[in-house]
């Protein structure tokens, strides 16, 4: 599977969708997209098929991940099956509903059952660094002509569809959350955590030279100041998540307990200095609101419907019917989301697959040497920062905030087995 390619692609249909939206052109990211995903798993079958030996002699695929990605995208397909049949809604907004929870599904299978190459990950390394890097200019020439001169109104923003503008009465005056790239600052801080963890791993585990660490250091603090520059409540949560997760790990890798409370410590200081200056970024009244969102929500699944927990809706909630139909407010949860859209199971799927994940990459920590030890590590600290950030944004069905992130911490655990010539059975003890 040429994930490189399909991460490029990725991330330029972002531009274009962000682009058109300014231009008030309909342009469908999901569409553009996925159809590029299935069009590249095609081939891959296909050359699958016609030279069977490379998947044996290849790959070596985790039964687990294996069984519980059918499973995950057999009760995708059921959950949307059973709740189309009985809907009255148009055939184009009842395949949306497929299309993104189905490709979530697949992209994990494909991550553990096609082919892999050591050139794959070196050519991920390079689309992330450049996107990276675009997405680092943009974020700061937006906070500095946006928010601190306003020499860009923020209104500007209202102009393009594609962002849920959100404005914050900080410091005297109206600030937007910071999209860089992206649609919305969430998104966009959560791809910088990616980049984040690896940099606060490298710093305290990798086998490197000082300068080396040095710049990775100096890169941290640079993306955390990014993170907090998204004005993203779940962003900076998950940053705190990462750093501590992280960091505790090293500690107890290395007892370098010192040094590793000063990078923790500072990361906090920072994020207590920014609640100092902008308290109103971390108000109680905005957690109270979604505290009643998820009750509201619960109540009418329990209460008045309590089949669907069971049926899910078969919906997202960006779906232009989604209110109409399930009579339910914002959800603003991954938990919730799972559950509005393919009930118990579905949630219980997804959840025993990214235990699975992280149980794994715990157990690589341990095995590892010095040399490799640290990405897992940094696998560990993403996923804990993914618990974080989905408990308070619907994430999973979010493509341009899910696909990095869930994909990545894949794809990095399928790169660590592959690297060490450890089969995922073995890895799973």
């Amino acid at each position: 599977m040429p994930w490189a390619l399909l991460a490029a692609v990725f991330f330029v249909d972002v531009g274009i969708w962000i682009l058109t939206g300014f231009l008030r052109i309909n342009y469908s990211l999901s569409v553009s997209f996925f159809a590029t995903f299935y069009g590249l798993l095609g081939i891959t079958a296909v050359r699958l098929a016609w030279s069977p030996q490379k998947l044996t002699q290849q790959v070596e695929p985790n039964r687990t991940f294996t069984r519980l990605g059918w499973i995950w995208f057999w009760v995708v397909l059921l959950a949307w099956g059973g709740n189309a049949i009985s809907s009255d809604q148009p055939a184009k907004a009842t395949l949306f509903n497929l299309l993104i929870p189905l490709s979530l599904a697949a992209a994990h299978l494909a991550v553990w059952g096609t082919p892999w190459n050591d050139r794959t990950w070196v050519r991920l390394g390079r689309v992330f660094g450049i996107v990276l890097g675009i997405d680092m200019v943009v974020s700061v020439l937006t906070i500095w002509l946006v928010n601190v001169t306003q020499t860009i109104p923020s209104l500007a923003f209202f102009l393009n569809p594609r962002y849920p503008v959100i404005l914050f009465p900080l410091a005297g005056r109206l600030m937007v959350r910071t999209p860089g790239i992206f649609e919305s600052g969430g998104t966009n801080g959560s791809f910088l955590l990616l980049a984040a963890g690896l940099c606060a791993s490298y710093t305290l585990l990798a086998p490197s030279s000082r300068r080396s660490k040095a710049a990775a250091l100096a890169a941290l603090v640079g993306l955390g100041l990014l993170v907090v520059g998204t004005l993203t409540r779940r962003s900076i949560a998950g940053l705190i998540t990462l750093i501590a997760v992280i960091g505790g790990m090293s500690a107890l890798i290395k007892r370098r307990y010192i040094l590793t409370s000063l990078v923790f410590l500072t990361a906090i200081g920072a994020v207590g200095l920014v609640a100092y200056v902008f308290p109103s970024l971390f108000e109680a009244r905005s957690l109270v609101q979604r505290i009643d969102f998820w009750s509201e929500n619960l109540e009418t699944l329990v209460g008045t419907m309590p089949w669907r927990l069971f049926t899910g809706y078969g919906q997202l909630q960006s779906s232009v019917e989604f209110t109409q139909t399930s009579g339910l407010a914002l959800l603003d949860n991954g938990a919730l989301g799972l559950l509005v859209y393919g009930g118990v199971l579905y949630f219980l799927v997804v959840v025993w697959y990214y235990a699975e994940l992280f149980r794994l990459n715990v157990r690589l920590v341990r095995s590892l040497d010095a040399g490799s030890r640290w990405l897992a590590v940094t696998n560990v600290g993403l996923l804990s920062a993914m618990l974080v950030i989905a408990s308070f944004s619907i994430f999973v069905t979010n493509i341009t905030e899910a696909f990095p992130l869930m994909i990545g911490s894949n794809l990095l655990t399928r790169s660590l087995l592959e690297r060490t010539r450890m089969g995922p059975s073995s890895a799973n003890g």
